[in-house]
């Protein structure tokens, strides 16, 4: 029986920002996408583990790339990315409604972007419980922070499932025996919460 549904947070209820920032830069560094993950992956770790802020993320990426970019202005077009998907909020909404379950998060995120989400995107209201891997300095798809999860919130990791878009993280939930949902959209999200028997 579940009994607690966790969710990721980029991707699945707020756009990836970094769908944005990663064709600007592109660009600008005359670089294609895929290389411009393989330097980003490198500074997004530290990062999301809270070693440093974003805005030294943004400082020691824009460095390696060698582009006349500022700090602030691939900022302020990040945060412009930073939206909820509507569709998947009102599934959220629907779910936190119900009453039915406990509702948590576990989130690779910088403390910046995950408080932005959580009080100016007002998605903390929803939530039983908030984990950002940059504020207990663990990250998915390690089980250490799924474990922490389901301790913090009260639940065996049997009773849960598991949200998210990278299919390398549900991976890392699935082997600790929670159930879990690959995510692709909001509609093929409520059909996969209901093949669980999730009724909301």
């Amino acid at each position: 029986m579940i009994k607690a549904i966790f969710f990721d947070i980029g991707g699945v209820l707020i756009h990836d920002l970094f769908s944005e920032t990663d064709v600007f830069l592109a660009k600008k560094a005359g670089m294609s996408k895929e290389d411009i993950f393989q330097v980003r992956i490198r500074h997004w770790l530290p990062l999301k583990l809270g070693e440093c802020d974003c805005a030294e993320f943004w400082r020691g990426f824009l460095k390696e790339l060698g582009v006349r970019v500022s700090v602030e202005e691939i900022s302020k077009m990040a945060y412009a990315v930073l939206k909820t998907m509507p569709a998947s909020v009102a599934l959220l909404k629907r779910l936190a409604k119900s009453k039915k379950h406990r509702l948590g998060v576990i989130s690779n995120n910088s403390h910046e972007w995950s408080e932005y989400a959580k009080k100016d995107l007002g998605l903390g209201q929803y939530f039983d419980d908030w984990i950002s891997s940059s504020d207990v300095h663990l990250a998915k798809p390690g089980k250490e922070i799924f474990l922490l999860a389901v301790e913090r919130i009260g639940v065996k990791p049997e009773e849960c499932v598991f949200i998210d878009n990278q299919k390398n993280n549900i991976d890392g939930a699935s082997e600790l025996g929670m159930s879990v949902i690959h995510f692709k959209s909001a509609k093929q999200l409520e059909s996969g919460l209901k093949k669980l028997g999730i009724e909301f």
